[in-house]
């Protein structure tokens, strides 16, 4: 991709920078699931209170 803007100041310079680094120096090659789950209405009252709170 090509930009015209000169110099740092230029947001989208900036993001594809960004984004390049994130990929390269931070994000892992593997593979992943997102899971998502629903819990019952008439259970979803005892999981409104942190247990470890007391």
């Amino acid at each position: 991709m090509e930009l015209v803007a000169p110099g740092r100041a230029c947001h989208q310079k900036r993001v594809v920078e960004f984004g390049e680094w994130l990929c390269q120096e931070v994000v892992k090659a593997v593979p992943h699931r997102q899971v998502v789950l629903s819990i019952p209405k008439t259970l979803r009252l005892y999981f409104l209170y942190d247990r470890a709170a007391g």
